[in-house]
């Protein structure tokens, strides 16, 4: 959001630069209820436009936000004088703890101890036995 409101305000600068420059003899004669303005650079008058506009902008930002920090106070209120008339839930029943064994080989399959021995190939027990594990 930042990089878009500065790309804006680089490419509104650069454009009133432009006009600027373009239009550096223009005059204009502006008619006010209060005065008449005679000769007046155009360019005047376009960053005199710009900024009333912004100031207007300004203002109506400034109501909504007024108007929002007001509705957030008073739901924080509401939130409140519930969180006081409503009882306290019980807190939840404390749940057994296992001791979960995790010992050092993936998945926590067990401690050399407890997982089964795998004979090596040069250790054969003896012919009548089964090869471990299918194999």
């Amino acid at each position: 959001m930042r990089i878009t409101a500065l790309f804006l305000m680089v490419v509104l600068v650069a454009s009133l630069g432009t006009y600027a420059i373009l239009n550096v003899d223009e005059r204009v004669d502006v008619a006010l209820p209060w005065t008449d303005l005679r000769g007046m650079p155009q360019i005047y008058l376009v960053l005199t436009a710009l900024a009333v506009g912004a100031l207007f902008m300004g203002v109506l930002s400034l109501a909504d936000g007024i108007r929002l920090r007001i509705a957030n106070r008073r739901l924080q209120r509401e939130r409140d004088l519930l969180r006081d008339e409503l009882p306290m839930p019980a807190p939840p029943p404390a749940a057994e703890e296992v001791p979960v064994h995790r010992g050092p080989f993936r998945g926590g399959r067990g401690t050399p101890a407890t997982r089964p021995a795998v004979p090596s190939a040069g250790s054969s027990s003896s012919s009548d036995d089964p090869p471990p594990y299918g194999v």
